[in-house]
């Protein structure tokens, strides 16, 4: 039960994270008239979202749910006014530079990475579409951020490390 928490809280965090690189991609946009009252419900243009995946593993396919549920909670729902891409490499790492330019180039909005060899694929493709990292443990020593309080490029998520001092004690 506690580890069903821990899977939908992560998924929650993701999503603030995902509609805060929504509006932060959308209110850099000079072209486009939004402003932060924007919300899923008033939307008229389609948000896209393209996720790459390592592999299918109960844990990381519980972040792809929590994700999908979030954004559900938040008016986003897919054919209305939200599409996401799903690319899973099915444990293939050969398969995540080609999914990964896929996704780069499909116009998506926000870009999600589960794992760090599907992030790190993500993060060779674009320096400019936003990246968001879930099911990764070391951002920092994987070279996808300089810092967890400053990334300092276009990554940004959550870190699944465990404090283990703080549990010990």
């Amino acid at each position: 039960m506690k580890k069903n928490k821990s899977i939908y809280l992560f998924g929650a965090l993701l999503v603030l994270v995902v509609i805060g690189a929504l509006f932060f991609n959308q209110s850099g946009d000079k072209n486009k008239e939004t402003n932060a009252t924007n919300t899923a419900s008033t939307q008229t243009e389609t948000v896209k979202i393209g996720v790459l995946q390592l592999l299918s593993h109960p844990a990381l396919d519980a972040i792809y749910k929590g994700l999908q549920d979030e954004l559900k909670n938040e008016g986003y729902e897919v054919g209305k006014n939200l599409e996401i891409d799903l690319q899973n490499a099915q444990g293939d790492q050969s398969n995540l530079a080609s999914m990964s330019e896929k996704l780069v180039s499909g116009g998506n909005n926000i870009l999600v990475g589960i794992t760090t060899p599907a992030t790190l694929a993500l993060a060779n493709n674009t320096k400019e579409t936003p990246i968001i990292m879930g099911g990764i443990t070391y951002p920092v020593e994987a070279g996808l951020i300089a810092s967890e309080s400053k990334p300092g490029n276009n990554i940004t998520g959550v870190s699944d490390r465990t404090p283990i001092k703080q549990q010990l004690e």
